[in-house]
């Protein structure tokens, strides 16, 4: 999956589709398709979706696509198994390529109008606002230089107010709901994350990550009136002029005359 070699295991989404998989329902209790590259695993509201894909995943139990979904009505909330045959430092890059993914879907979905961004170097906003995040988890022990057995992603959208034993969702700034989008639903957003991200994936294997990282750039600095952008790092706030992402997908920062790279796995902890 994050290697050309890998993406043999996971079809593109521009082949057929073939017979569609069931997810959530929607209100009119029409099923959603999701493409067949992936292989869905629902849990109940009470199950962690990313503790159960963990689960799966370091006990061999999940193929490369496995994606295990929450069926909480409060929060779009699901984890993807992934396979990777290139050393961390390139495959983490799939954070951003999931995060890009999921402000697609949240675009698609939401109430039109809603200003759709991210924040370097995990977070989906909606109106200026944290509405959602993609975290990355790995076998434990695994250095930058070493090659992932797995790699699990969690990405999940606040659609309703959070309950009050969620802190995940406590630090998110938004919800669907409060920025107006009182429709979307949990299985409307993983049915357009698992095209937007197999669209995404495909484009990073065939052309490499440079138009990622450009198209990256240019939504972060639509999001915004300017090109200054502050982030924390290294315990620290940093400031500085937006010049882009590296090719480890470090964000480059132009603090006075000199540029500033703050390393993307460095930033995911």
């Amino acid at each position: 999956m994050t290697s050309a070699r890998a993406a043999k295991t996971m079809p593109r989404y521009s082949e057929p589709v073939g017979e569609a998989r069931e997810l959530f329902m929607l209100k009119d209790e029409e099923e959603l398709p999701l493409p067949p590259a992936y292989s869905l695993v629902e849990v109940s509201p009470y199950t962690d979706a990313t503790s159960h894909a963990l689960r799966l995943a370091g006990g061999g139990e999940a193929e490369d696509g496995t994606i295990v979904c929450s069926k909480r009505e409060n929060v779009f909330d699901c984890a993807v198994v992934l396979s990777a045959e290139q050393p961390l430092e390139q495959s983490a890059l799939v954070v951003l390529v999931a995060v890009m993914a999921l402000a697609d879907a949240l675009s698609a979905t939401s109430e039109p109008g809603t200003k759709v961004g991210y924040e370097w170097p995990n977070v989906v906003t909606a109106n200026d606002r944290e509405i959602g995040k993609v975290d990355i988890h790995l076998p434990e022990g695994t250095t930058r230089a070493d090659t992932p057995g797995w790699i699990v992603i969690n990405p999940r959208i606040g659609i309703m107010g959070p309950p009050d034993g969620d802190a995940r969702l406590k630090e998110a700034g938004t919800t669907l709901h409060f920025e107006g989008s009182y429709d979307t639903t949990p299985g409307q957003l993983l049915q357009s994350f698992g095209r937007y991200f197999l669209t995404w994936v495909n484009r990073w294997l065939d052309e490499g990550f440079k138009p990622i990282a450009d198209s990256w750039s240019l939504r972060a600095t639509e999001a915004r009136k300017d090109l200054q952008v502050t982030v924390e790092f290294g315990g620290e706030k940093v400031t500085g002029v937006l010049v882009g992402l590296d090719e480890f997908g470090g964000l480059i920062l132009k603090p006075g005359r000199k540029r500033k790279t703050l390393g993307l796995l460095d930033a995911l902890g």
